[in-house]
């Protein structure tokens, strides 16, 4: 039976914080597997493997929304390893983490807070036809964006 958790990472209440399922052991499942449980959950969900077999990673985590796989999230990370300190699933304090961003260095003490590296950022022009579609989701007219 699949471990998993779901999270509220950052809450400042008890209904308060960023939403996400984790599946601690992921390494079974398929693609589709991971969006039929995220499209259940309805937020982001992250699912942990084991690292690769070459390579300096401890681990390797992957992230879904309900319509497509992103390459970082940041809370679910987060979470993630909350729930393995939790469990009793970490053998090390610092950790590498495998993403599609790129590695993610992280500290997990015993207890408190956990923190994480971020990958460096990409930034890439959006075309013209992306710049609409995203105009046309905001629901915001061509003057409300800075070029």
């Amino acid at each position: 039976m699949r471990q998993s958790e779901d999270l509220r990472v950052f809450p400042i209440s008890k209904t308060g914080g960023n939403p996400t399922r984790i599946m601690l052991d992921a390494q079974d499942m398929s693609r589709a597997d991971m969006i039929a449980v995220t499209k259940t959950f309805g937020h982001e969900c992250g699912f942990v493997f084991p690292a690769e077999a070459i390579g300096a990673a401890n681990y390797r985590f992957r992230y879904f929304v309900p319509g497509h796989e992103m390459e970082m999230c940041g809370h679910a990370t987060i979470g993630a390893l909350w729930a393995m300190r939790d469990r009793g699933l970490l053998r090390s304090s610092d950790l590498i983490i495998d993403t599609l961003s790129g590695l993610v260095k992280a500290n997990v003490p015993a207890s408190g807070s956990i923190a994480i590296s971020q990958p460096r950022a990409k930034i890439t022009l959006l075309t013209d036809a992306q710049v609409e579609a995203v105009r046309h989701v905001l629901g915001i007219g061509r003057g409300d964006l800075l070029r």
